[in-house]
């Protein structure tokens, strides 16, 4: 598992494993006022590429493809559509 590049105030208390347990969608979503875009992340390939202890960081690494601002951590409990990312 990677070296986690983040403060421990940067982190949430979710896992990787927390999320997919828990049956939840993992999104990311723009706090940009009136942008309102976001991405629905593969857990499974997350799990895959990262493990399930890793810890989701409050700022995803990630940007909006709209304004450019970071992605905000956000749970969604949408089931059966596909991830976008």
């Amino acid at each position: 598992m990677p070296h986690e590049p983040y403060d421990e105030s940067e982190l949430t208390s979710w896992t990787l494993g927390d999320v997919k347990s828990s049956g939840l969608e993992l999104e990311g979503a723009c706090g940009t006022s009136g942008c309102n875009q976001f991405v629905r992340y593969d857990v499974d390939g997350l799990i895959a590429r990262f493990g399930a202890d890793w810890r989701v960081p409050k700022m995803l690494p990630a940007r909006c493809d709209g304004c450019g601002q970071p992605l905000v951590f956000q749970l969604a409990s949408l089931h059966g559509e596909e991830p976008e990312a």
